[in-house]
């Protein structure tokens, strides 16, 4: 490809779809959060948590992959989310600026 060259629709996408997938990369602090802000009442939990606490809390009652919860379909939200911003917003604007021309 040609330094400077605009992309394609299909590279667009591609690349909209692989920053959107990576946008998970924060998942276990947000697993932290959302637990955090839990009212549920389970046997074992710390009544008041701390960030550490609770993480010690995710790790002992389900280990590693209890930081990974919900990151399944958070990665196909982030996905499907910046395809539609970034790859639908750039042919949006390339639709108007040819039917109504550039201003």
């Amino acid at each position: 490809m040609d330094q400077g060259a605009n992309l394609n629709a299909w590279e667009k996408i591609a690349a909209s779809a692989i920053g959107g997938g990576l946008s998970i990369w924060n998942q276990p602090i947000e697993v932290i959060r959302v637990e955090m802000q839990s009212q549920l009442k389970t046997v074992g939990r710390p009544e008041k948590m701390t960030i550490a606490s609770c993480a010690r809390w995710i790790w002992q009652t389900n280990g590693i992959k209890g930081f990974y919860r919900g990151s399944v379909p958070r990665f196909g939200l982030g996905m499907w989310q910046t395809i539609c911003m970034v790859a639908g917003g750039d042919a949006l604007k390339t639709f108007v600026n040819g039917k109504f021309g550039k201003n």
